[in-house]
């Protein structure tokens, strides 16, 4: 299929709000499970994908945290203010971003920012009786979704994490119409999250215990954890007419040295968790390709980048010739950006197997769904739909073998 002539509505399905749970369940792993494999389509419970993995398989997971990304200023007239944290500015590290003690400067939305006015915002963080961080937004410039803004405080004892996690809120989406509560702080995280940076969960992984993981591992399934701080554009349905006009975000994707090895040393499947894990993956394939073509730019992926590598070679050379440029240069970790969009037309290079959610109408996250199974997407979302699953981050998993 070529990916030119894609539109948007051939993704499109009817997606009623009651689909849509507010709340995770009790328990991770007693979610609904829907296979897709040689056999056809059949229903399960999260709990048994320990059956579906064989020893020798990969697991590759997204170990990004969620940071509590709203924050809640005041004008001095008294008017508040809610500033969601998109990514820093200039596209720095989020863990050097986190880092940094007396300022920090992000990217944000801001609701009702036409009224803001010339005016810097406040802030107080109590923090006890006999100590509070004062802290103030300062408006830079514009950006394309929003606003460029300088946040400052007076105790340089503190980072910008700190002043989030003491005063922030974690964003859950905006779809499940309720604000967010002490039990997002656990339950909107992975149980393997390790590195603060994503404003929204790689949700694919909610769905995971520590007992599955250890349940896993001692049935032979190998776990390599990577990196891609997740952003608010992973999830913006696509407007445009054609699927070629829609201007895909990027995102910082961490690959430690040893997770190449891992993967290269590979027997079975690579299954990701979640439509992250894939992209970064899928993404790794191309940086690898990049290099061993000449390109120079070769660690930053752009949305059809994935072009350039239409000569089918196989992954575990490629990555030989990624793992030798980072020992050569003496890096522990590729890093890099992607802003990679996976759509029919695709030809997956590392990825075997997909555990994944279900996802909303026109996103780049169903367009991906249709790549890996192709039509038979259409059969996966109706049978979900008849079969009451729920949808979206607290909603119920897939394990999708691909075509």
């Amino acid at each position: 299929m070529d990916n030119k002539i894609l539109k948007t509505d051939e993704f499109n399905f009817e997606l009623s709000e009651d689909r849509i749970p507010k709340y995770p369940l009790e328990k991770r792993d007693q979610s609904k499970l829907l296979v897709y494999d040689q056999n056809g389509l059949s229903d399960r419970r999260f709990s048994d994908i320990v059956d579906l993995l064989n020893a020798g398989d990969r697991l590759v997971v997204n170990n990004t945290k969620v940071i509590k990304a709203r924050l809640y200023f005041k004008k001095p007239s008294g008017k508040i203010f809610e500033v969601f944290c998109l990514e820093p500015s200039n596209g720095r590290d989020p863990a050097i971003a986190l880092s940094s003690k007396s300022f920090s400067e992000w990217n944000c939305l801001v609701k009702g920012s036409k009224k803001w006015g010339d005016d810097d915002l406040d802030l107080v963080v109590e923090r006890d009786s006999k100590e509070s961080i004062h802290v103030k937004a300062h408006k830079v410039g514009r950006t394309i979704d929003g606003l460029c803004i300088r946040f400052s405080w007076n105790n340089d004892d503190y980072c910008f994490a700190d002043i989030l996690s003491f005063a922030g809120a974690i964003p859950i989406p905006p779809y499940l119409n309720r604000q967010a509560d002490e039990s997002d702080e656990h339950r909107y995280q992975t149980v393997y999250a390790a590195f603060q940076g994503s404003v929204a969960a790689p949700t694919a992984g909610l769905h995971f215990t520590p007992e599955i993981m250890s349940t896993l591992r001692e049935k032979g399934v190998n776990i390599t954890e990577l990196t891609l701080h997740v952003g608010a554009g992973t999830f913006r349905p696509v407007k445009d007419e054609f699927i070629t006009s829609h201007e895909m975000h990027e995102e910082l994707i961490s690959v430690p040295l040893n997770a190449i090895s891992e993967l290269i040393q590979t027997k079975g499947r690579i299954i990701p968790v979640g439509t992250t894990s894939m992209r970064t993956l899928e993404s790794l394939y191309s940086m690898a390709y990049a290099l061993y073509s000449g390109t120079e730019d070769w660690k930053n992926v752009g949305q059809w980048d994935y072009e350039r590598s239409k000569e089918p070679i196989e992954r575990s050379k490629l990555l030989e010739i990624l793992k030798s440029e980072l020992l050569n240069t003496g890096e522990n970790q590729l890093q890099g950006k992607t802003g990679i969009m996976i759509v029919p037309g695709y030809n997956f290079k590392m990825c075997d197997a997909l555990i994944t959610n279900f996802h909303q109408p026109k996103s780049t996250l169903i367009m991906l769904v249709a790549a890996f199974v192709g039509e038979e997407w259409k059969s996966i979302y109706n049978h979900a739909l008849k079969n009451d699953y729920r949808f979206l981050s607290y909603g119920d998993s897939s394990f999708l073998v691909g075509k």
